[in-house]
């Protein structure tokens, strides 16, 4: 619920969007005097996000995992807020985008799949939606919620993918595409 107090740390703000699985809200983290984004799960759906934040890691051009807390019989995840909008905004102000701007763009968003690829998780919903840009200018993959634990699909050293195609994700796209580049 917008202003309220969670986890003795964070002053939930305003809605900054909703999806399947529960509602991202602006916070303040009192604690670390910085802006936080708020993940609500619905309380039929719990947080399995969290897991794949905890394998995954600190990977470069991934949304920084800052907690998982539990509240009123529900789960909460609090990331980095990424204050620079979406990718898909800035597609409706920029209809093209020269080939080496759009890799230099794209570039930390590819690694981060590849890193996510690299501990066996698979994102499944790349999109200008779930690319975001920290207050530095780069992009950053956020949303792990439709996420697979195993990718059947290999990338090979010459940037091939092997595998089913129906396990060709955009993230085994974007991966290919960083090794293109």
């Amino acid at each position: 619920q917008p202003y309220a107090i969670l986890y003795d740390r964070y002053l939930i703000g305003a809605a900054l969007g909703e999806g399947a699985f529960g509602v991202t809200y602006l916070a303040w983290d009192e604690k670390a005097g910085e802006k936080a984004a708020i993940k609500a799960y619905k309380k039929e759906t719990p947080g399995r996000e969290a897991e794949f934040f905890e394998a995954a890691g600190e990977i470069p051009g991934l949304v920084k995992k800052k907690e998982v807390f539990r509240e009123d019989g529900r789960e909460y995840l609090a990331l980095e807020y990424l204050e620079g909008g979406s990718l898909k905004e800035y597609l409706k102000n920029h209809r093209t985008i020269p080939a080496s701007e759009a890799k230099d763009l794209l570039l930390p968003a590819m690694k981060a799949a590849a890193g996510l690829h690299s501990k066996g998780i698979v994102h499944c919903d790349i999109s200008p939606d779930n690319l975001l840009f920290a207050a530095d200018g780069k992009l950053s993959l956020i949303d792990l919620g439709a996420y697979r634990k195993r990718i059947k699909a290999r990338i090979c050293a010459d940037g091939a993918l092997s595998g089913k195609r129906k396990d060709w994700t955009m993230d085994g796209y974007l991966c290919v595409l960083c090794r293109v580049v």
